[in-house]
């Protein structure tokens, strides 16, 4: 196919929004105060700010450039860079208590959103399927991904049904003075369902498994840095820490690092690889 890997417009989308990233990640991890936060909301944002600068931003941008001069793998990295950054400026966006960086957040959420959208709908799926060799772990990412969907919607199911069965707020939404906690509206309504349904399409050997399967092992890996970043802030400031979870993400971060490096290395130039058999 003659089809470019990654289009027009989610190319200069992305081209727009990191440098407004890349802000809004130095300016709360270097300036006191922008946060009007809950210490432990405050040492939470701090912490994401920190992989988003060192981690996010450079995978964005290496990705892009990759994924412009026909890179599939650099394209599948972009994808995942796109999605942690949609997820994480949604939860700035509507969690954050009002500040100067606002319309920062904003923009970033609208932007990386809009980018992760017209990337997906203009891409060539069959093309990208086409470039993972024999070698690519396809049940093992396939059941991965379904273990870590059930496994995390029941860490948050448990406190959430259990406050709603007592009449009572969950002590993480009170703590952090939040209306209701948008990670749990994320995962559970979005990526938590998203993650076991491309489970089964890459079990299924369907395009979009693939495409979905590396999009979703890179952003749970970085997700998974800035989860662990986010403990130490909490460690670091004296809030406290279940260390339950962080365990629990400790072993979803290395699990999705290294799967994402083991998909990606299945994946051979275009026009070169060996199809996966069907």
């Amino acid at each position: 196919s003659s089809e470019r890997l990654l289009s027009a417009v989610p190319a200069w989308l992305s081209v727009a929004f990191a440098p407004f990233v890349a802000l809004a990640a130095a300016t709360g991890l270097l300036v006191p105060g922008v946060y009007r936060d809950a210490p432990t909301w405050v040492s939470q944002a701090r912490g994401q700010d920190l992989v988003t600068f060192v981690v996010a931003v450079p995978l964005l941008v290496v990705g892009l450039i990759g994924a412009t001069r026909g890179s599939v793998r650099c394209l599948l990295l972009w994808l995942g860079a796109v999605g942690y950054m949609a997820y994480a400026y949604a939860t700035y966006a509507f969690a954050t208590h009002f500040n100067p960086l606002f319309l920062v957040y904003v923009l970033n959420f609208g932007f990386s959103v809009y980018a992760l959208v017209f990337g997906l709908i203009h891409l060539d799926v069959d093309r990208v399927r086409s470039t993972f060799d024999a070698r690519a772990p396809i049940r093992l990412v396939a059941a991965s991904l379904i273990v870590m969907g059930l496994v995390t919607a029941l860490l948050w199911l448990g406190p959430d049904v259990l406050a709603l069965l007592a009449g009572r707020v969950p002590s993480d939404i009170t703590d952090a003075g939040l209306l209701t906690n948008p990670i749990h509206v994320l995962d559970l309504g979005l990526v938590l369902p998203a993650a076991v349904l491309t489970g089964v399409l890459l079990a299924r050997r369907r395009p979009w498994g693939f495409v979905l399967g590396a999009y979703f092992l890179v952003k749970f890996a970085t997700l998974g840095l800035a989860i662990m970043s986010m403990s130490v802030f909490m460690v670091a400031d004296g809030q406290p820490v279940s260390v339950p979870l962080v365990v629990v993400f400790a072993v979803w971060t290395i699990a999705s690092a290294v799967l994402a490096w083991w998909f990606l290395s299945s994946v051979r130039p275009v026009g070169l690889s060996k199809e996966v058999s069907r």
